[in-house]
């Protein structure tokens, strides 16, 4: 299994993970195989980071500069299952760099992959974490040991990986160098969906800028305010390939239908296929007729 996490994560939070990752593999494994959608297609384990997201870019039918307008639509269609709350004991947003981002488990016998998300994330980050997860799932299959720490060379493979897939090289080479304004990271932010900061840290990886400018660069974020939040609002994107999967198995009841032969928590089926979240919408319509008719009642 790899995940991204940070360096507070104790070892119950981890094992949580592991076991919430196995049961949602094995229910949209269940679910993908009787619904007979297609199992995955993904790029050999040989080609370089560059050559990998060129693949897939092509695969998807992507012109060479185009931008991934969703990027959880682009994993479904290459046959991958997502969902972007794994776990029903949400954090705080300000507190998720605390524990697990995203979470897969790279398998060669695995055709029908899973990628999660644990706790809901900002737009981009949670496209350049799904990226992230895609580049494990080519990259790092049926490894025996777990990858430790974000510094480990398939943590930053699989960055790397991500960063392609999402701003195609050829463009940042030519949008950004040592004397790039900071500000002038915002409109790439805005075509391709990425953070500032992970911008940033590809272009000193990728050497079009130095360690000092990226140094320079971050003190003008933190001087602005940026590392609370940066300007440029990336829309949150919603998986549906799993829901529907499981409505055209379950047609009736889904939710309790499905929980009950796969043996799950209603719960948990409701959060991973989204159910939860038409629920909670339904909850909260009041139209306005029932409000003056309640508000009279006062």
């Amino acid at each position: 299994m790899t995940f991204r996490r940070g360096s507070k994560t104790s070892a119950k939070q981890r094992d949580r993970v592991t076991r919430l990752l196995r049961e949602a593999t094995r229910a949209w494994l269940a679910t993908s195989e009787e619904s007979q959608y297609k199992t995955v297609s993904l790029p050999d384990a040989n080609l370089s980071t560059q050559e990998a997201a060129q693949w897939v870019r092509h695969e998807d039918g992507l012109s060479p500069q185009a931008p991934i307008k969703n990027t959880v639509r682009l994993l479904e269609r290459l046959g991958i299952g997502v969902i972007t709350q794994l776990d029903q004991q949400r954090k705080a947003l300000e507190s998720v760099s605390k524990m697990h981002s995203g979470a897969s488990i790279p398998a060669s016998q695995n055709v029908r992959p899973l990628i999660a998300l644990v706790n809901p994330l900002p737009g981009a980050v949670a496209r350049l974490t799904l990226a992230h997860e895609l580049g494990h799932l080519i990259y790092d299959k049926d490894r025996p040991h777990q990858i430790e720490g974000i510094r480990a060379p398939e943590e930053q493979r699989a960055f790397d990986f991500a960063m392609r897939l999402l701003v195609p090289h050829d463009y940042l080479e030519d949008q950004v160098s040592e004397t790039t304004p900071l500000r002038s990271f915002l409109p790439i932010k805005a075509k391709y969906g990425v953070s500032v900061r992970a911008l940033i840290t590809h272009a000193k990886k990728s050497q079009l800028i130095t360690p000092a400018r990226q140094r320079s660069l971050h003190i003008q974020m933190s001087s602005l305010g940026w590392n609370k939040g940066e300007p440029v609002e990336v829309a949150a994107e919603r998986p549906i390939l799993f829901a529907q999967a499981a409505n055209q198995i379950w047609p009736d009841n889904t939710v309790e239908n499905m929980a009950y032969d796969l043996g799950l928590s209603r719960n948990l089926v409701a959060l991973w296929i989204g159910e939860e979240r038409k629920e909670s919408a339904g909850a909260t319509i009041l139209n306005l007729d029932e409000y003056r008719e309640m508000a009279s009642r006062r």
